[in-house]
């Protein structure tokens, strides 16, 4: 498994149901880009001066991200949404040394006691 953050912060005046509209396009590439696993979208609870929004994606492995990255539909994607954008950045994540697995919370699995 692989993971990306990637990290927008929008100009503060624009057009919100255009800005909606094409950031379904622009999801609609990652959702359909081979290798993905699950996308997540959030934004601040608070939000401060700007507009951040996150969006979590994993993929099956690096080679897909990378294929991914360097694809028409990227390129396409990122000028769909620069009229939109503050700035854009992409991390890389990879998993913990100490959690490599999900910790996948249960009512069976609450009295683990992590650390011990």
């Amino acid at each position: 498994m692989h993971a990306i953050r990637i990290t927008v912060e929008l100009i503060i005046d624009y057009d919100t149901k255009r800005y909606e509209f094409t950031a379904r396009n622009a999801m609609s590439f990652l959702i359909n880009a081979p290798g993905v696993k699950e996308i997540r979208a959030y934004h601040k609870f608070v939000e401060e001066q700007g507009k951040k929004r996150f969006i979590y994606v994993t993929w099956d492995d690096r080679k897909s991200w990378m294929k991914f990255q360097n694809s028409h539909e990227w390129k396409k994607m990122n000028q769909e949404m620069a009229p939109y954008l503050k700035y854009l950045m992409v991390e890389e994540l990879i998993p913990s040394p100490i959690f490599p697995e999900p910790i996948v919370i249960t009512e069976s699995r609450k009295s683990l006691c992590i650390g011990k």
